[in-house]
């Protein structure tokens, strides 16, 4: 259980920081399956941690219907 804990953590850290890139660079949102690809993190599973964020509203907000994630 502690090393799913971490992994989850260093994907969703690895996440919101392709994000923060990218907004930085002017752009507001990316598509969750450009972070999975660019991250190397399995998609399925991160959809699953940016639904986490979204619900503890912590940084970003992640449209599933559109397979997007912004950052507030």
């Amino acid at each position: 259980m502690r090393k799913y804990a971490l992994k989850k953590a260093k994907y969703a850290l690895k996440a919101l920081f392709a994000l923060s890139q990218d907004n930085a660079n002017g752009q507001k949102s990316m598509l969750i399956a450009e972070i999975a690809r660019q991250e190397q993190i399995p998609k399925k599973f991160l959809e699953a941690i940016l639904l986490d964020l979204r619900r503890m509203t912590v940084f970003c907000t992640a449209n599933a219907a559109k397979r997007v994630a912004t950052l507030y």
